[in-house]
C-alpha cells in the first residue's frame, strides 16, 4: 500500500478515540481544553499517528470522544500533521459545555489549504486554526 500511494495527493483523517498524541501542549495547541469529567486519552494507538506523520501528506487527524476539548495541536515542527478535537456537539452524552462543532474548510487547488474553527450553537466563533 505504501508503494502505491501518491504522496502528492493531500489527505485528512478522522477517528473517534484520541490517543496519547493528543495530549495538550500550551506551546503547540490552539483552542479550549476542559478535561473535567471526561475519559482519559487512550494509551497507545497501534502506530496510526506515526504512520500518518510518515506519509507526509496528511494535514490533520480529527477526533471526538472528549466532548470538553476543542483544541488543535501541531504535532511537531517537522510535520504538517495537526491533531484536533471536535467539541461537544449534540444534546446527549455527558458534560454541560456549550454545544458547538469544529468546522473544517478545505481548499484544494495545487495543494490542500485548510482552516478550522469552532462554531457554537449561539453562533459565536472560537479558536481559528489555519
Amino acid at each position: 500500500l505504501q508503494q502505491q500511494r501518491d504522496p502528492n495527493i493531500p489527505a485528512v483523517a478522522f477517528q473517534h478515540i484520541p490517543t496519547d498524541e493528543f495530549a495538550y501542549d500550551a506551546d503547540a495547541c490552539v483552542g479550549g481544553r476542559n478535561d473535567t469529567g471526561i475519559a482519559g486519552l487512550t494509551d497507545g494507538d497501534a502506530g496510526i499517528v506515526s504512520a500518518l506523520q510518515a506519509m507526509e501528506n496528511v494535514h490533520f487527524l480529527a477526533v471526538g470522544h472528549q466532548h470538553g476539548n476543542d483544541y488543535c495541536c501541531q504535532l511537531s515542527s517537522s510535520s504538517i500533521l495537526q491533531v484536533c478535537f471536535a467539541r461537544h456537539s449534540g444534546y446527549g452524552g455527558y458534560g454541560s459545555w456549550q454545544r458547538g462543532a469544529r468546522v473544517y474548510e478545505l481548499q484544494l487547488e495545487t495543494d490542500l489549504r485548510w482552516k478550522s474553527w469552532v462554531r457554537l450553537e449561539s453562533g459565536e466563533v472560537l479558536h481559528d486554526v489555519a
